[in-house]
């Protein structure tokens, strides 16, 4: 079993110190954009998991990237959407950035409060994520209607997260 020392040192390889311009260190691998951040729809969310759990993550891990306190450990979940919805409700990690995470170290989703949520990953990953949401233009496209909803702070903030995903 990993302990927290073991999760925050696998985390650490996977995001970078300077989340708010690029959440991950990996800066090869290809990153798309969901609207809701932490409140993602069941079918993102399921999404994540298959993806995931084809790359042998049977479970995963949640931190708070902005270390408020809000959840004092890493968390490990299962992949029910359940579980999310329960651990967002008792820690109300909607206010901060969120971090998830597997073993295989193959992906990352980086959930931040201004409500989107950025998933990156190795190409196994994401070929396998975007075509369980109906391919990247799809994605693109659902992400950009949804947009103006996003609250972002500024332009120069709305156009440094677009860049995440090349859009």
């Amino acid at each position: 079993m990993m302990n927290d020392m073991s999760a925050m040192k696998l985390h650490n390889t996977i995001y970078g110190t300077d989340f708010l311009n690029f959440p991950f260190n990996k800066r090869s691998w290809e990153v798309v954009l969901l609207p809701f951040g932490i409140w993602m729809t069941e079918e993102n969310y399921s999404a994540i998991a298959s993806a995931s759990q084809y790359m042998g993550d049977e479970e995963y891990f949640i931190v708070d990237a902005e270390k408020t306190g809000l959840l004092p450990q890493a968390a490990i979940l299962q992949w029910p959407y359940a579980d999310l919805e329960k651990l967002e409700a008792k820690h109300q990690l909607g206010q901060v950035i969120t971090h998830w995470f597997g073993r295989s170290a193959s992906w990352g989703v980086a959930c931040h409060e201004d409500h989107f949520a950025t998933i990156g990953g190795d190409p196994d990953f994401m070929d396998r994520f975007v075509m369980l949401r109906g391919g990247r233009e799809a994605l693109r496209s659902t992400f950009l209607e949804y947009w103006p909803h996003v609250i972002l702070r500024n332009e120069d903030r709305k156009k440094t997260v677009l860049s995440f995903a090349g859009w």
